[in-house]
């Protein structure tokens, strides 16, 4: 099979999990060799390699058959069709316990990127299209269109579940969504399927500091407009600088020679998770998450920008009277919607 961004495709192998037909429908031999079936699975690999909510995972100490079935496909490939069965039986096994799970294809495939070997678990949940079916009748041709049930995720779209695990260390990348299970929403496919523990994602790490950091100013500085700002400017300065998030660093620079107000920081950011001194997200994850602003005020107006954009563009006068007054400047044209 070919290469494509350094991945190699070796093995491929599709399972069907329809809840409706209550069993699955298991294959009992590998996917033909197709050069578009090969690009599509890399694509949706680069995808979710790429994707910022990808969570970093390990398997719990526990006996665990799905690492069982991963390390004997990793010492002998003749095991893939056969192990790959009782993983895809582990999934619809749980999917039939609990409705919410949807129905879906379930795709293996054994690759091997920058020489080290890997396989994904891609499960495709079914999605609505419509496709036109021709039907000769004794009244002449009809064309129409129907409504198809099980149609796959585009090029464009994503895997909604998935995991990419390395074969020597067992190391996991998984994307995954909540269902409800036992009357409240989980995330099945790392905790009963996968039975992993896993840490958050970038975006979620980087969404949770700026949440943190929010309400600290909220709890410890009254919602001042200027802090605010300045934990934003220094948070992306920070990581243009060093490539990750240095608390210590950007708590100096936003406080400056208030060492109580420092250490006050410092605690309520420990309290709520942040225990190492520095964050590594990527750049991309971080400029997202800081570089959004939405200004709302008590009286109902809103303003949407970036940081860039409010250096330039907002000026924020306090009056005597403990109001705020907002000048917006450098205005080129105005429209109503």
């Amino acid at each position: 099979m070919q290469e494509s961004n350094e991945i190699i495709i070796k093995k491929i192998i599709m399972h069907i999990l329809d809840a409706n037909v209550g069993m699955p429908i298991l294959s009992n031999t590998e996917h033909p060799d197709n050069d578009d079936i090969v690009e599509f699975l890399e694509s949706h690999i680069i995808k979710i390699l790429k994707d910022q909510n990808l969570k970093p995972a390990t398997f719990n100490n526990e006996d665990n058959s799905v690492v069982g079935f991963l390390q004997e496909i990793d010492e002998d490939d003749t095991m893939f069709i056969e192990d790959t069965g009782e993983m895809a039986k582990l999934i619809y096994n749980t999917m039939m316990k609990n409705p919410d799970i949807p129905s879906a294809d379930l795709v293996f495939c054994t690759f091997e990127l920058e020489q080290q070997n890997y396989i994904a678990i891609l499960k495709f949940n079914y999605r609505y299209s419509y496709i036109h079916y021709t039907e000769d009748s004794q009244e002449g041709r009809i064309n129409s269109i129907i409504k198809q049930k099980t149609a796959l995720p585009n090029d464009s779209q994503k895997a909604d579940e998935a995991a990419i695990i390395n074969l020597t260390n067992m190391h996991i990348q998984l994307v995954e969504k909540e269902y409800e299970i036992n009357g409240e929403k989980q995330y099945y496919f790392s905790k009963l399927f996968l039975k992993c523990n896993n840490r958050q994602s970038e975006l979620q790490k980087a969404k949770n500091f700026k949440k943190a950091t929010e309400n600290f100013n909220k709890k410890y500085c009254n919602q001042d407009m200027q802090i605010a700002d300045e934990f934003g400017k220094e948070v992306l300065k920070s990581i243009e600088e060093t490539g990750n998030i240095d608390i210590p660093q950007i708590t100096e620079k936003v406080f400056k020679t208030n060492q109580e107000m420092k250490d006050i920081y410092l605690e309520h950011m420990e309290k709520n998770g942040f225990v190492e001194e520095s964050l590594e997200i990527k750049e991309e994850v971080v400029r997202k998450v800081f570089n959004k602003r939405k200004i709302k005020t008590d009286n109902g107006i809103e303003i949407n920008l970036s940081l860039e954009q409010e250096n330039n563009n907002l000026e924020f006068i306090n009056n005597y009277d403990g109001t705020i007054t907002i000048i917006i400047k450098n205005i080129n044209s105005i429209s109503y919607k």
